[in-house]
């Protein structure tokens, strides 16, 4: 087995795990879309949805689903090395159908936008030519399946990751100048034709216009303007189908023609960002431009939000308040549900090396108070995390509604014990260390004092609402915590608000103070005599460690203004809050204040970047000792 290794830079293997995450959750995300529009589309195919357009774009959809799981089973999965045995023991047939689904799938994405740009010049309407058509966009698929299957493949080992290739050389050269061509038939097609429907409709508007403007009647003057809504409408799809058109044309071409040696992990960074965008941008396209789509979408989110309702009523009829929801904001809601989960998984699994970084060399590099501090606030961030997950997304979710009706009282009570406890220790994490930065003092024998401090906050937490009485009030369709007794709710609020603008006050004040007198002392040091070689590389050193520190006193504050933005909005301005709109704020809030430690201490930490660097390297060699052993294994059973 061939193998190449290209030393990467640590950005780029944080960011190429991220982009995964990412691509997977909006995949999902898009693929239930999709199963929404297909079961639309499907059920009102011989009434609303009979037209060319919508039985082509069904195929598409199909099609786009596919090549979507067809790039995580058939590139993911292999260049992340999961299931490496059996990946190599059936090479052959897998590498074939990844590329004639990957190749036969663009050329089938390809035509159905070209035979619907030319629907849309042509103004055809009728689907008297629909077989015609839907021939010609699976057309492609078959011509893939006949150049590609009888090909060999196997997979190559470049970089820790496994990826296919075919054995002739020629063929594929052949192969990459066809798929050149056709993407420059597809790119060329599509503009061209767009950009004619485009000119023909704004001069033919603007012609009847000035020419009927005084004469049409009202009717005909609301449905020209209805036209024109829908036109417009078909102008920012057909905008942004070019627009993407373009950018994957130019990356085949650069790839597959200018550039043919292109670093294969490079290569499919970039071509697993493309391929998700094409092959989900339809199912958002048709929820925003298709206005029967739109409508039937937001039917059934009407319907399903009445039945949980109903459901909701019939449980408990005390303290139910319902609002309508647009359906923007039900799908923004859900997804950003999904995306929160994916950045707190990513985020713990920083956490865990960091963690275990800072405890096994806690007595030499990690020793000083700040990174001891750090430690306990990482612990109050991933349990803080898992508080909002497991006692506010889960019931508001209607999840397991059985066991926590039954236990409200007390998981009530842990909520708002974790949720306020936590943030004492965070802002007190903070207000500490900036404390300890302004003063230019390490504190290293008030170590325990200070973490004494720190965890006070929880301390009071706990004292204060573990005893209190706690509910579930059922608001549009969702159950969330509440306080049974609303006398002690205000004053605590109060009391949390007070507790912001020190914490705020504190940190930005701080810092700032700090951050005038570095650059106070520095403009007085650069007018001083010339130093010694070592003394400007010790300053140099310290310039560049202040400069870190500055980047990341920035992101805490501007974090800490905006929690204390909604804290004081939330809790004093406008207590009749909608719990909905509330909670949808408040875990965007929660996530981000919970997780970007493990990313700042990864980026402007310079001894947890070498050992995070370390540690993955060592897993990379590791990994790459395994593969060589059954690659070696493999070729003694093929003789």
């Amino acid at each position: 087995m061939y193998h190449e290794t290209y030393g990467f830079p640590m950005w780029f293997l944080v960011v190429e795990s991220i982009v995964l995450v990412a691509l997977f959750l909006f995949t999902i995300i898009s693929f239930l879309l999709y199963f929404i529009e297909i079961q639309i589309i499907f059920s009102y195919r011989k009434t609303t949805f009979r037209g060319p357009f919508y039985r082509l774009m069904f195929v598409g959809i199909i099609v786009d689903m596919i090549s979507a799981i067809n790039m995580f089973t058939g590139q993911v999965i292999p260049a992340k090395r999961w299931l490496e045995p059996f990946l190599i023991h059936n090479q052959n047939w897998l590498g074939s159908i990844f590329f004639v689904i990957t190749y036969g799938g663009r050329c089938i994405q390809g035509a159905t936008a070209t035979i619907l740009s030319f629907c849309r010049v042509c103004a055809l309407g009728q689907p008297y030519y629909i077989y015609t058509m839907q021939v010609l966009q699976l057309f492609g698929g078959l011509v893939a399946l006949v150049l590609l299957w009888p090909d060999d493949y196997e997979y190559i080992l470049e970089d820790n990751g496994l990826y296919s290739v075919g054995s002739d050389e020629t063929n594929a050269d052949w192969f990459y100048n066809f798929v050149a061509i056709m993407e420059v038939f597809f790119v060329i097609a599509i503009v061209l034709n767009n950009l004619i429907t485009y000119t023909m409709f704004k001069l033919k508007f603007n012609k009847k216009n000035s020419l009927k403007k005084s004469t049409v009647s009202p009717s005909q003057l609301q449905a020209n303007q209805e036209k024109q809504k829908r036109e417009n409408g078909l102008d920012r799809m057909t905008f942004i189908v070019c627009l993407v058109e373009l950018i994957y044309f130019a990356f085949v071409v650069y790839s597959l023609q200018i550039n043919q040696s292109m670093n294969k992990r490079v290569f499919y960074f970039l071509y697993n960002i493309l391929c998700i965008i094409y092959s989900t941008f339809s199912a958002w396209m048709l929820l925003f431009v298709s206005k029967p789509i739109n409508s039937q979408l937001h039917q059934r989110f009407s319907n399903l939000s009445s039945r949980r309702l109903t459901r909701s009523m019939s449980i408990s009829m005390n303290n139910v308040v319902y609002d309508i929801f647009p359906a923007w904001f039900l799908i923004a809601e859900s997804f950003s549900l999904v995306i929160l989960l994916a950045i707190t998984v990513v985020s713990f699994a920083v956490y865990f090396v960091e963690i275990q970084i800072l405890f096994t060399s806690r007595n030499t590099t990690f020793k000083g108070p700040f990174y001891r501090l750090m430690f306990v606030g990482i612990m109050v961030d991933m349990t803080s995390a898992i508080n909002l997950f497991v006692l506010q997304i889960i019931p508001a979710r209607e999840w397991l509604s059985f066991f926590y009706f039954t236990n409200e009282s007390w998981l009530g009570a842990i909520f708002y014990a974790v949720t306020y406890g936590g943030r004492c220790v965070q802002g007190a994490t903070a207000t500490i260390l900036s404390f300890c930065r302004v003063s230019a003092l390490s504190y290293a024998k008030y170590t325990y004092t200070m973490q004494a401090i720190q965890l006070s906050g929880a301390v009071a937490a706990v004292f204060l609402l573990l005893p209190r009485e706690y509910k579930y009030v059922n608001e549009n369709g969702g159950y969330y915590s509440a306080f049974v007794n609303n006398e002690f709710r205000k004053p605590f609020y109060n009391f949390v608000a007070v507790l912001e603008v020190f914490f705020v006050l504190a940190i930005v004040v701080n810092n700032l103070v700090t951050y005038i007198t570095y650059k106070l002392k520095k403009k007085s040091a650069s007018k001083r005599n010339s130093v010694s070689g070592s003394q400007y590389l010790m300053n140099k050193e310290k310039q560049k460690r202040e400069s870190s520190l500055d980047k990341m006193t920035v992101i805490v504050c501007c974090v800490e203004l905006l929690y204390f933005a909604f804290v004081v909005y939330s809790l004093q301005i406008n207590q009749s809050m909608n719990k909905r709109v509330f909670y949808f704020l408040y875990n965007i809030l929660c996530v981000i204040y919970s997780t970007f430690s493990a990313w700042m201490l990864l980026l402007f930490s310079r001894p947890i970047t070498i050992q995070f660097r370390q540690r993955i390297l060592k897993l990379g060699s590791k990994r790459s000792t395994r593969s060589f052993s059954i690659s070696v294994q493999g070729s003694r059973d093929n003789k």
